[in-house]
């Protein structure tokens, strides 16, 4: 079997990458290149950007010191009713602001700022 060169690994990770963010795009109604790459940079894919609204009701009860079971439950019927089924890719490798919802402590703030809307 031949072994592939770096080159044409690059090129079809490349490729692979673009494809993703076009899904992307698709999925969100965007078309801006920057955008999306941030979008992608966070981590969203097109299984996952659905979750994208979750984050600052996340932030939020971070804010206040935790999730509440009762708040963890809230969180996990609102990514429901978006269309997030138990054990589909957001269910299980959700993006790690939403996955966060779940953790014994908040996240770095770093992680789950970009993701707010820019004021």
């Amino acid at each position: 079997m031949r072994q592939r060169s770096q080159p044409d690994v690059r090129i079809r990770q490349a490729a692979a990458t673009e494809r993703a963010r076009k899904d992307l795009g698709r999925k969100v109604g965007l078309d801006d290149p920057e955008l999306l790459q941030e979008l992608h940079d966070l981590g969203f894919t097109p299984e996952t950007v659905g979750l994208l609204p979750l984050v600052p009701i996340i932030q939020m009860a971070w804010a206040e010191g935790g999730i509440t079971k009762p708040e963890r439950e809230l969180i996990l019927r609102l990514a429901r009713s978006r269309g997030v089924e138990a054990g589909s890719a957001a269910d299980r490798r959700p993006h790690r602001a939403v996955s966060s919802a779940s953790a014994a402590s908040p996240p770095k703030s770093a992680r789950c700022s970009p993701a707010l809307p820019r004021t």
